[in-house]
């Protein structure tokens, strides 16, 4: 286990390794109501806090399946924030889906990569067009 790619615990604590391990179980389950949730959300994204209150968990465990699915270039930072009831700013995050939406510099590197590979794909897929039409 990888954090944050997966729930993490703290090096040398029996305790902590077995909840991260109780976690995991689980775990899987929540990311998929949570990217299930800001995909229904579309462009207008969500925060974690937003996906707490949504989807009856708390605050810590929605924070660490958001860090878990933003570390898999599932969920996308989209540059915006929104204010939670205490007045904080909260990270507002699309699915891949809408990550063309959003500022590239936002972009984790892989996610920028895999755009970057779409780019070249549609550009070559143009050009085979085009010299198709050229030659007749």
């Amino acid at each position: 286990m990888t954090y944050p790619k997966d729930p993490g615990f703290v090096s040398g604590s029996e305790t902590s390794e077995h909840a991260a391990r109780e976690v995991e179980s689980k775990a899987s389950a929540m990311r998929n109501k949570i990217m299930r949730l800001v995909g229904m959300r579309g462009m207008f994204g969500c925060t974690s806090y937003e996906a707490g209150i949504e989807l009856g968990m708390l605050p810590q465990t929605v924070s660490a399946r958001f860090a878990e699915l933003s570390q898999r270039g599932m969920l996308i930072k989209s540059g915006r924030t929104r204010k939670t009831q205490g007045n904080y700013k909260a990270g507002v995050y699309v699915t891949d889906e809408y990550s063309h939406l959003v500022p590239k510099n936002t972009l984790p590197t892989e996610a920028r990569l895999a755009n970057i590979r779409k780019a070249i794909v549609k550009l070559q897929q143009e050009e085979a067009l085009l010299m198709e039409r050229m030659n007749g």
